[in-house]
């Protein structure tokens, strides 16, 4: 990764995608088109929600009954 960590919401431009990213710079650089650089933020955007969510989701794979909150055995 190489522009900034997960948490934030902001995309992460990850380095299998630099080239990508500089080309897409280069486009608005050159011909003032923005268009290739909204697409590619939007593509590492999602890539960066999916990598999040689904950590998230691998991480609270421990469901607990409310019982065990109470102290109490479940049924």
């Amino acid at each position: 990764m190489i522009v900034k960590p997960c948490g934030t919401g902001r995309p992460v431009i990850h380095e299998e995608s630099r080239d990508k990213y500089f080309a897409a710079l280069t486009a608005y650089d050159e011909q003032e088109d923005i268009g290739p650089l909204e697409d590619f933020l939007r593509g590492q955007t999602e890539k960066t929600w999916f990598m999040q969510v689904f950590q998230h989701e691998t991480q609270s794979q421990g469901h607990k009954p409310l019982a065990a909150f109470a102290g109490e055995s479940p049924c």
